[in-house]
C-alpha cells in the first residue's frame, strides 16, 4: 500500500477561473492632492508584539500602478500624522522604493530602500511589497520578480511600530511635502500577519495576464483569511469583505475608460 499523501491544494488544481476581468476603471491621482483615506482602524496598525524586541507584526501589499514620471518623488501608502505620530510609510524617490516603518516612543525608524526599479513612465507594473515580524525583514518584487535583499537606510536601531490611532492612506504621506502620488493606481490588496511569499506572488501577479481574485484560496494561494483590504474597484469600497471602505479626497477621479494592466 502506497503511503504518498498527495496536497490537494498543490497538486493538478486549475486556478484560472479564479479571475475578474483585466479591463478594469483606475484611480487617477492628479499629483497635486488627490488621496484616499481610512480613519484609524486596527486592521492597518501593524503595532509590536513586544514593544522593544523589534518584533512587529508582518504585513504585505499588492497593487498595480502606473507612474505618470518615474523622476517624481510619490507615496504609495502610509499611516501616520508625521512626526511622533507615523508608523510607516512606503514611498518613491525617483525610481527607488524606500520602505519606513517607525517606532515612536523612541523616535527611531527602520528604513529599507530598493534602488534602480527600471519602472518605465506612463507603464503599468504590478508592485508587492512584504514585511516580515522585524523591522529590516523587507521583500520587494516587481512585475513577479524579486528586487533583492535592499539596504539599510538612515534612521535609529529601532522600528517597533506602536498602534498610534492615526489615518491610513493610499496616494499621499504627512510629514513630507511633495509626495502626492500622480498616476493610475488599481487592484490595492493588504494582508495582515502575513508576509508574502514567492509563490503568492506568482499567484496574484499570474505573469501579468490577468487579476486575481485574493478572497479565494487556490493552489500556492491560502491566505485569503489573512486579507484586510481589496479596492476591486473605483468608488473607495473594501471587497476583502471586512468593510474597510476608504474615502476619496480632493475630486479624486477614474479612468473612464478602464485600465488594462494585463
Amino acid at each position: 500500500m502506497s503511503n504518498i499523501i498527495i496536497d490537494p491544494y498543490r497538486f493538478g488544481i486549475d486556478c484560472s477561473s479564479n479571475v475578474i476581468s483585466c479591463s478594469q476603471k483606475a484611480y487617477n491621482f492628479d499629483g497635486t492632492d488627490d488621496w484616499l483615506k481610512l480613519l484609524d482602524d486596527p486592521d492597518f496598525s501593524f503595532a509590536a508584539v513586544n514593544n522593544g524586541s523589534d518584533i512587529n507584526t508582518a504585513h504585505s501589499v499588492c497593487v498595480y500602478l502606473k507612474r505618470t514620471s518615474v523622476f517624481s518623488n510619490e507615496a504609495i501608502y502610509s499611516k501616520g500624522n508625521g512626526g511622533s505620530s507615523l508608523e510607516y510609510r512606503i514611498f518613491f524617490i525617483g525610481d527607488d522604493l524606500f520602505c519606513d516603518t517607525y517606532d515612536a516612543t523612541l523616535g527611531d525608524y527602520h528604513r529599507r530602500s530598493f534602488a534602480n526599479l527600471n519602472i518605465s513612465s506612463g507603464t503599468w507594473f504590478h508592485l508587492s511589497v512584504a514585511f516580515g515580524t522585524a523591522g529590516a525583514e523587507v521583500s520587494v518584487w516587481v512585475d513577479g520578480v524579486s528586487a533583492g535583499a535592499g539596504v539599510g537606510g538612515s534612521g535609529g536601531s529601532g522600528g517597533d511600530m506602536e498602534d498610534l490611532n492615526t489615518m491610513f492612506r493610499i496616494g499621499d504621506m504627512l510629514g513630507s511635502s511633495g509626495y502626492f502620488y500622480q498616476g493610475l493606481l488599481m487592484q490595492f490588496m493588504l494582508w495582515k500577519d502575513h508576509k508574502l511569499t514567492q509563490a503568492e506572488v506568482d499567484y496574484i501577479y499570474d505573469s501579468g495576464t490577468s487579476l486575481r481574485n485574493p478572497t479565494i484560496d487556490c493552489g500556492d494561494y491560502q491566505i485569503s483569511n489573512k486579507l484586510k483590504l481589496w479596492l476591486k474597484l473605483e468608488d473607495g469600497t473594501d471587497d476583502s469583505g471586512n468593510g474597510n471602505n476608504l474615502t476619496l479626497e480632493n475630486g479624486l477621479t477614474h479612468d473612464i475608460t478602464g485600465a488594462t494592466p494585463c
